[in-house]
């Protein structure tokens, strides 16, 4: 009897298997409730704004860009390391108070770009790796929280690079960005104050067929596991309460891994963008009706819908 049990289960195993292999290979499930092929080529039943974003406007995801600048040169490197190895490292993980230390941690980050439009026959919300083209406008604070200078040929590249890429990813290396306060990182000789924020990567995508995304992701470390960490507090800067809240993520954070020795993290992401439709799309960098508006101010690129600011302020 154990002999033709034992034969049974033999026989049987290779069915077992191959079955196993057939059901892990329909879908897998990662966090956010995303799921797709075991290839990771298509996903399906993702957020249905990754599709039919609920608002025309440029700043639906959250993002802000009033330290935004055009005409950033082509590079891997958003801010040098080497640059910044020696300055402060200024970050909030609550409104009140923002604390500092040296070095700044290094990122090297990944970004997956999904293409997304609706699946008539699946009915929800299907996305693919982008294979068109497209341009990705990357800037940032500095480690200590500060912006490079808004100016015309000054500081041109710093904390800000471009990066053009053929489909499916991007990716570059910088540094740690730091917190911003109430002067939204734009303060004289660098100065800010309380309240604080998160600090944040912004990212402009561009491509021909999809949707003009603009996206902050915050990135607040915790200085000695490097772990992510979360803001402990409601964001109580303008540009909080100009944006209001954020209905659609267009953005997912899929892999976040320490290296304490080298001071050093890598990120993956994956980014989202709906494809065109006939949906009527209001892409323009400045939307205030009204010059000196909240939202023309704490949103919108200073440098291209202000740029009259700088002849009376040093940015």
């Amino acid at each position: 009897m154990i002999v033709l049990t034992s034969c049974k289960w033999i026989l049987l195993a290779p069915f077992a298997f191959l079955s196993f292999l057939l059901i892990g290979a329909e879908e897998t499930c990662e966090a956010g409730g995303v799921c797709g092929s075991i290839e990771g080529q298509r996903i399906c039943e993702t957020r249905v704004s990754h599709c039919r974003p609920s608002s025309s406007s440029l700043y639906r995801n959250g993002g802000t860009a009033q330290a935004y600048k055009t005409d950033s040169p082509e590079k891997e490197n958003v801010c040098e390391p080497a640059k910044y190895s020696a300055t402060s490292y200024k970050t909030a993980s609550w409104a009140f108070r923002r604390t500092s230390s040296k070095p700044a941690p290094t990122l090297k980050v990944k970004a997956h770009v999904w293409s997304c439009q609706d699946d008539i026959e699946a009915s929800n919300c299907c996305c693919e790796l982008m294979e068109d083209p497209f341009k990705v406008e990357v800037w940032q604070t500095r480690p200590d929280g500060s912006y490079a200078s808004l100016q015309k040929r000054k500081d041109d590249g710093d904390c800000r690079a471009t990066i053009l890429s053929n489909g499916t990813f991007f990716g570059f290396e910088t540094v740690a960005p730091g917190s911003t306060g109430i002067l939204g990182g734009l303060g004289p000789s660098g100065r800010d104050y309380m309240p604080y924020g998160p600090p944040v990567i912004h990212f402009l995508i561009s491509s021909d067929n999809h949707r003009l995304t603009l996206l902050d992701v915050p990135l607040l470390i915790d200085r000695h596991s490097l772990n992510y960490s979360y803001f402990n507090w409601p964001d109580l800067r303008g540009s909080a309460w100009v944006r209001g809240k954020v209905i659609d993520e267009a953005y997912q954070i899929s892999e976040w891994k320490p290296e304490t020795k080298s001071n050093q993290v890598i990120v993956e992401l994956n980014i989202f963008l709906p494809k065109r439709d006939s949906f009527v799309e209001d892409a323009s960098l400045c939307q205030a009706d009204i010059t000196g508006l909240p939202i023309s101010f704490f949103l919108e690129p200073i440098a291209e819908c202000t740029p009259s600011v700088l002849d009376f302020f040093e940015l």
